[in-house]
């Protein structure tokens, strides 16, 4: 039997390699990542802010002045990626987050900037420490617009936990590609 091949004990190993490797990933969460890319830049704007703000509501509202227009042609679409970066301070009685997001709007039809995330905290107050300074946080998102006509693409803000949310010295950097 020494130098026999033996193609069933071969396929055995395999399956059972196999299924050892399957059973040992049904715990992991896959990913599946958004992709885009663009051919040539079409516009940059920048708009930035140095006079502080405060928010303290849940609901979502826009940041005053912490938008760009956007124009997707006819037969076209456009690759938008912005970027917002400020100091940022997030306090409260207890517990609670600051967050941030970034949409485009035209009329009615509103699309969130990928990722999507509702609850991207881009500061946050912990339950019993002491009310933390001024801090440099920033979020970039992006996406593939194929709808004609003007987005204005803005930035949002809400809070949660009772948390008061400032913003200071901001800037909001929104590049169009082709």
């Amino acid at each position: 039997m020494f130098g026999t091949h033996h193609p069933h004990r071969r396929l055995a190993r395999v399956l059972v390699a196999g299924v050892a490797v399957s059973g040992a990933l049904a715990g992991v969460a896959w990913a599946f990542p958004i992709a885009s890319s663009g051919t040539s830049q079409v516009s940059m704007q920048n708009v930035a802010e140095n006079v502080a703000s405060l928010y303290n509501l849940a609901a979502w509202a826009d940041i005053p002045g912490a938008s760009a227009v956007v124009s997707v042609p006819t037969g076209g679409s456009r690759l938008i990626n912005a970027r917002f970066t400020a100091e940022s301070q997030c306090n409260g009685p207890g517990a609670g987050n600051c967050y941030v997001r970034i949409v485009a709007r035209n009329g009615a039809a509103e699309l969130q900037l990928n990722p999507i995330d509702n609850l991207a905290v881009f500061d946050t107050d912990q339950a019993g420490g002491s009310d933390d300074a001024l801090e440099a946080h920033a979020i970039e998102r992006s996406r593939r617009i194929s709808q004609v006509g003007n987005w204005t693409i803005v930035v949002q803000r809400s809070v949660a936990g009772g948390s008061s949310f400032i913003l200071d010295d901001w800037h909001v950097a929104v590049e169009t590609t082709a």
